[in-house]
């Protein structure tokens, strides 16, 4: 829950920042996010965080704070090229994260943006089925129906164990008590 209020006033100042003048703040922004992604990738490469983590410390963090950022950066980009440098060094870092969620919410937001472009958007979707058969575990979901990492097993035996308790308990079992649960 601490994250989803976090990611509501992320979005609810990028609605303000958006409604004010752009030409302003939207270099800046971009700006910090292209570092913080550079800081992260460089961190992963030279191998002190085991995914783009950096500066955040977690890679959901990582993954959500360049996400909210991409599309101002996009949008600098379209104006002036020089910003589609840091375009592909957030991408790159958002790929690094490793996070699915955001891997997918990455690849939805590059197909609605060449949705008008048949040629590029066909470019792109054989690009994201190359990458997922290329990825371990994508190909592994792909070919076998398995996920190697058990993400997916988890999150499925968290989500039944919730349900399962919903039904045990409609009032509740208190915050945090589906993993105590669950490994029982």
């Amino acid at each position: 829950l601490h994250l989803a209020v976090q990611f509501a006033a992320a979005a609810v100042l990028f609605y303000l920042v958006l409604d004010t003048d752009r030409e302003v703040l939207a270099p800046a922004l971009a700006a910090v996010a292209t570092l913080a992604a550079l800081f992260g990738l460089g961190a992963w490469l030279f191998g002190y965080t085991p995914r783009v983590a950096a500066p955040f410390g977690l890679h959901h963090y990582a993954a959500g704070f360049l996400l909210l950022h991409l599309p101002l950066t996009w949008r600098l980009a379209r104006r002036n090229p020089l910003w589609f440098a840091a375009v592909i060094a957030q991408a790159a870092a958002i790929l690094g994260t490793r996070s699915m969620a955001a891997v997918i919410a990455l690849a939805v937001a590059a197909l609605w943006t060449l949705r008008r472009r048949p040629l590029l958007l066909a470019a792109a979707c054989v690009a994201l089925v190359a990458v997922a058969v290329y990825v371990p575990r994508t190909r592994q979901l792909l070919t076998h129906g398995e996920d190697p990492s058990l993400s997916t097993e988890n999150r499925l035996r968290y989500l039944q164990t919730g349900a399962a308790m919903m039904a045990a308990r409609p009032l509740g079992w208190g915050l945090g008590s589906v993993p105590l649960v669950a490994a029982r």
